[in-house]
C-alpha cells in the first residue's frame, strides 16, 4: 500500500513533456483543424478574492477585479468567435471559476453570460456553473443568475463548524451559511453544490458528521470533499495521520450512501448533480479558456493564458501572437484514460494499456490488494481504491509514459 496519499488530481498527472509535438500559433491551428467532439466546455477564470482563506493555494489575487477585467474577457470571446473551428463547436457546459467569480459586478457578469450565449453554440440543456462563496452570493446576484439562465452553483462552504470556519478564515457563522443555502434552494432554479474540507487540524469525527448531516438536511444536489492539503502557498501546514484521514473518508462514504449520495469522481459525491463540465473534460472534450490564468485545449493543442493581469491584457490585444502546444495524437487517449480513473474506472481496452507487462503486473497488484475488482472489460476501484485513486492514477500514468517515450520520439 502507499505511504502517502495524493489528494489532488493535479498530483495524479505525470509529466507529459515527451508527448509534445510542436509549438504553433493558435490562429494557424484553429484555421487548420476541425473540432472532433460534440460536448465542448468553456472555462472562465476570475482570479480575484476579497479575502484569502488559510487553506488556499489557488491562482488568485486578493483584490477587487479591475474595472475593465470583464471587457478583456468580452474581447477574448469576440476574437475566438471568428474562427470556423469555434463556429463548428458545440458547448455543453460553461464554468465560472476562480478565485471568486462573484467578486465581479452584476452588470459585468451579465455581459459575459450574454456574450457567451450570443457568440458560441450552446446545447439546449447546457450547464452554466457559477463558483462562489456564500458571502459573495448576494440577493441581487442570485436574481441576476436566475434571469440569465445559470443552472448550477458550486459554493465554497468548506465547513459549517464555527471553529473550522475561523481556522479557514471564512466569513459568516455556520448557521447563517446554512440559512443562505436554504434560501438558494427555495429559489429552485439551479443545482446547488458545495465544497467541504475534512481532516483539518482540530476537527473531530463528530464535527465531520455534523457537516454531513447539514448537507443531507439541505438536500444538496452534490458536494465535493477535499482532505486538507498541505500546499506550499497555503497557511495551514498541520496534517492529520493517514489512519484518521482514511477513517474520515470512510465516514463520508457510509453516511452519504445511507442518504442517497454516491461517487461521481474521486472527490465528488452526488445525489442529482451531473457536473457536465468535469465529466465532459474527463471524456477528452475541448475546453475553451477565457480570462487570466485560464487553461484549456482544442483537440490535442494545449493553451494557457498568462496569469498576470497586464500580461493577459497584452495577450488579448495581440491575440494573433498566442501560441498553443500541439501534443502527439496519442495524448488524447492518455487524457481519456486519466479521466476514466477519476471516475473510478480503469478501461482495460484503452490502447495505452495494451501489451504492457508493467501495467498487467500493476493491475494484479490492485486486485490482490483489494483496491480494484474486475468488471467486464474494466477494473473498478473499490472504496479503498477511491481513497488511493490519485496515487493509482499517477502510477498508471508513469508506466504508460515510460512505455511510449521511445515510440513518440
Amino acid at each position: 500500500m502507499y505511504s502517502k496519499r495524493i489528494k489532488s488530481h493535479h498530483g495524479a498527472m505525470a509529466e507529459t513533456d515527451n508527448l509534445v509535438k510542436r509549438h504553433i500559433y493558435l490562429h494557424d491551428y484553429l484555421n487548420d483543424q476541425n473540432p472532433e467532439g460534440k460536448k465542448s466546455v468553456i472555462y472562465i477564470h476570475v482570479p480575484f478574492c476579497l479575502k484569502t482563506c488559510t487553506f488556499c493555494s489557488m491562482n488568485r489575487f486578493q483584490m477587487d477585479p479591475p474595472g475593465d477585467y470583464h471587457r478583456l474577457i468580452l474581447k477574448e470571446i469576440q476574437m475566438y468567435s471568428k474562427f470556423s473551428y469555434i463556429e463548428k463547436s458545440t458547448f455543453d457546459a460553461v464554468y465560472f471559476g476562480g478565485g471568486t467569480p462573484t467578486t465581479l459586478r452584476s452588470d459585468a457578469l451579465r455581459e459575459i453570460i450574454v456574450a457567451v450565449k450570443d457568440n458560441f453554440n450552446l446545447t439546449p440543456d447546457a450547464e452554466i456553473t457559477i463558483e462562489t462563496s456564500v458571502t459573495e452570493l448576494s440577493d441581487d446576484k442570485i436574481e441576476l443568475f436566475k434571469q440569465t439562465g445559470v443552472n448550477r452553483f458550486s459554493i465554497g462552504v468548506q465547513t459549517f463548524s464555527d471553529m473550522g470556519r475561523k481556522i479557514f478564515n471564512r466569513r459568516g457563522l455556520g448557521e447563517w451559511v446554512k440559512e443562505r443555502l436554504k434560501f438558494l434552494k427555495r429559489m429552485n432554479f439551479a443545482s446547488v453544490n458545495i465544497d467541504i474540507i475534512y481532516s483539518y487540524p482540530g476537527q473531530s469525527l463528530e464535527e465531520l458528521r455534523k457537516d454531513l448531516r447539514t448537507i443531507y438536511e439541505l438536500d444538496l444536489d452534490g458536494f465535493s470533499m477535499y482532505s486538507l492539503m498541505n500546499m506550499p502557498a497555503s497557511k495551514i501546514k498541520e496534517e492529520v495521520s493517514e489512519e484518521t484521514d482514511l477513517e474520515n473518508f470512510m465516514c463520508i462514504l457510509k453516511m452519504s450512501r445511507d442518504n442517497g449520495y454516491d461517487f461521481l469522481e474521486l472527490t465528488k459525491m452526488v445525489k442529482r448533480d451531473k457536473y457536465k463540465y468535469i465529466v465532459n473534460r474527463n471524456n477528452g472534450e475541448d475546453t475553451l479558456p477565457l480570462g487570466a490564468g485560464a487553461g484549456g485545449n482544442f483537440g490535442n493543442a494545449l493553451i494557457m493564458n498568462p496569469v498576470a493581469i497586464q500580461a493577459y491584457e497584452e495577450s488579448v490585444k495581440n491575440f494573433n501572437s498566442r501560441k498553443v502546444v500541439e501534443m502527439h495524437p496519442i495524448y488524447k487517449e492518455f487524457v481519456i484514460l486519466k479521466g476514466a480513473i477519476q471516475h473510478g474506472k480503469i478501461p482495460l481496452k484503452n490502447a495505452l494499456l495494451q501489451k504492457n507487462d508493467k501495467i498487467k503486473h500493476f493491475m494484479q497488484y490492485l486486485t490482490s490488494s483489494g483496491l480494484a475488482v474486475f468488471s467486464g472489460d474494466s477494473l473498478i476501484l473499490t472504496d479503498r481504491g477511491f481513497y488511493w485513486g490519485n496515487n493509482i492514477s499517477r502510477r498508471i500514468s508513469e508506466i504508460v509514459l515510460e512505455s511510449i517515450t521511445v515510440n513518440v520520439r
